[in-house]
């Protein structure tokens, strides 16, 4: 609350309630983002992080599984294998949107280790077992995937019909 130019810490109040309340208390995941909104603070982010993970283990939202994943990426701490485990959980709470994010974090993670044969399987996957997923992946993730694999077919069948904002002909046209 902000008056007259004094400002209020809730943080401080967080701090405190947080010793005072059980770790399945809802009071502990509104700390953890009381604590992520500031981004520029590797440390605050660390400690957010840390709640976060305390916040999901005990609720397992997906929600809460896709930041707690973006805030892994952010702080270098993905865990690969937490990531499998929590679309592998969205997947049974048929939750497209979460999963098709998560499923954009996977493939960006294999994008940037260069690791283009595994995301062409996963892709794969989806395009056997969950075509309609595969419209929610990311164009551009696909069109990279497809064109270092020289999966030309594919980039006109399963990346051109769903590239609505034309990012993957931005991206063609800058190269």
């Amino acid at each position: 609350m902000i008056n007259e130019g004094k400002t209020y810490d809730v943080e401080k109040d967080l701090r405190k309630a947080d010793k005072k309340f059980s770790k399945k208390d809802p009071i502990k995941l509104l700390y953890a983002y009381v604590l992520l909104i500031n981004w520029h603070d590797r440390n605050s982010m660390e400690k957010g992080y840390k709640y976060l993970k305390q916040a999901y283990d005990n609720l397992e939202t997906e929600k809460l599984a896709y930041n707690l994943v973006r805030v892994g990426l952010r702080l270098e701490k993905l865990d690969e294998g937490k990531l499998y485990k929590i679309i592998d959980h969205v997947k049974y709470r048929d939750d497209k949107e979460t999963l098709g994010e998560l499923s954009d974090i996977l493939l960006y993670t294999y994008l940037k280790r260069g690791a283009y044969v595994e995301a062409d399987s996963f892709l794969k996957g989806l395009r056997e077992n969950q075509h309609k997923l595969s419209r929610q992946i990311s164009s551009v993730y696909k069109f990279i995937v497809f064109l270092k694999q020289g999966k030309y077919g594919l980039i006109a069948t399963d990346v051109v019909p769903y590239d609505n904002n034309n990012e993957v002909e931005t991206l063609y046209n800058s190269l």
